[in-house]
């Protein structure tokens, strides 16, 4: 099994800037990252893509 990459600051401020209003767009600007990966991690920072923005906030864990 491979190793967990560890997300860069970098890499979160792409995914909290780009996300909301991109959506999967913002994958060509993290190189390496999976579509997989970017939907984890934005939902992990409690980031919604464009056509979900307003929704996320009524969601319970």
């Amino acid at each position: 099994m491979a190793a967990r990459k560890l997300w860069t600051e970098e890499e979160l401020a792409i995914l909290t800037e780009g996300y909301p209003k991109e959506g999967l767009q913002v994958m060509e600007r993290l190189p390496g990252r999976t579509k997989s990966m970017i939907t984890q991690q934005a939902y992990r920072m409690g980031l919604a893509p464009p056509q979900m923005t307003g929704v996320r906030q009524n969601w319970q864990f």
